[in-house]
């Protein structure tokens, strides 16, 4: 309310100091309400009626949502991105066999964006979990020539896409389909919405994907295929109109947004933690010592030691709200182990 109310008087400008949107309070307002609205479905299977509440009213502010052109994104000043370090410098950070296996299944242009093209001339993705992976870390990325498996294809200064505008719509999609006021607009035309802001937002074209009946493809190996090759997870297609329910529907939601939110990662762990979308691949070999299965995954980040040690009491009361140990193991508030409907 603050960003907004301030947005139409004379302030001193802060543009010389945002990497974001340049000092407009207006784009700032509307992030604030786009964040309101992920909160707010975060914790719908926690409390329907609160969710509900806390998202109309994002919904209905006068500031408004982010909107195709205004995604969150870091640039400028001397920025350097940190996956250009982890990733092309260090060589030490891929694409994921579920970006190849989902993209590729698709035909999804954004593929060849997000991964640069390995040995085949393909981005090829690699699975996580791969036992023995020093022993073949030379097969997959040699000291000589070409990767088997794809870097992140980002550029020393490239603006990072934090929070993605198309997400505004996916959220908006998920909301009209939960029957909460949307201003009218239906889930299919939201939805749809988002596909086009995330294709515009990389430069690619979308021609006729939102119609499309393709499915995620096969997982091929590029050096265990024999022990690394696995079928596709999910069957879910692009077309909206083939979906027969809300859980199809849901599904088709969340993993339009996973794939517009690359590279930003913890936004998609919460989602798939809360809906069990997108299907993703197993680890290939399960070590947790904690109870994690290869179908539960890891559902949070135990307290850090150096917080234990310097802040015992707060860890203390911390776990105490937990509702249960600290392990990865342990479901947090809203990651409510029930369906999605």
């Amino acid at each position: 309310n603050v960003l907004y109310e301030y947005s139409s008087k004379k302030v001193p400008s802060f543009a010389e100091f945002d990497l974001a949107y340049g000092g407009d309070l207006k784009k700032w307002a509307k992030l604030a309400n786009t964040i309101r609205l992920r909160l707010a479905m975060r914790v719908v299977k926690y409390n329907a009626t609160w969710a509900q509440e806390e998202g109309e009213a994002a919904i209905k502010d006068p500031a408004g949502l982010l909107e195709e052109g205004e995604s969150f994104t870091i640039s400028g000043k001397g920025w350097k991105h940190p996956l250009y370090t982890c990733s092309i410098e260090y060589k030490n950070c891929f694409v994921s066999a579920n970006i190849q296996s989902i993209l590729e299944g698709y035909k999804d242009p954004r593929l060849n964006v997000y991964g640069l093209a390995a040995a085949s001339g393909k981005v090829v993705g690699v699975r996580s979990g791969i036992p023995n992976i020093g022993t073949l870390r030379d097969q997959y990325v040699p000291q000589e020539g070409d990767a088997t498996i794809s870097y992140v294809n980002v550029t020393e200064n490239q603006a990072a896409s934090i929070i993605p505008a198309a997400e505004a719509y996916f959220l908006l999609a998920e909301a009209a389909l939960r029957k909460w006021d949307t201003k009218g607009k239906t889930a299919k035309e939201l939805y749809e919405n988002g596909i086009a802001a995330s294709f515009n937002q990389w430069g690619v074209s979308s021609s006729n994907y939102k119609n499309s009946s393709n499915t995620p493809a096969n997982y091929v190996d590029p050096v265990s295929p024999a022990t690394l090759n696995h079928a596709a997870m999910s069957q879910v297609t692009p077309n909206w109109d083939d979906a027969t329910n809300d859980e199809e529907r849901l599904e088709k939601i969340i993993t339009q947004k996973w794939i517009a939110g690359f590279p930003e990662g913890n936004n998609a762990w919460a989602e798939w933690r809360r809906t069990g979308y997108p299907k993703l691949l197993p680890i290939v070999k399960n070590e947790n010592q904690n109870g994690a299965t290869l179908e539960s995954g890891i559902r949070r980040i135990p307290f850090a030691p150096d917080e234990k040690a310097n802040n015992p009491e707060g860890v203390k009361a911390a776990i105490g709200l937990l509702k249960g140990p600290d392990l990865e193991t342990t479901r947090i508030f809203w990651d409510v182990d029930k369906a999605n409907f």
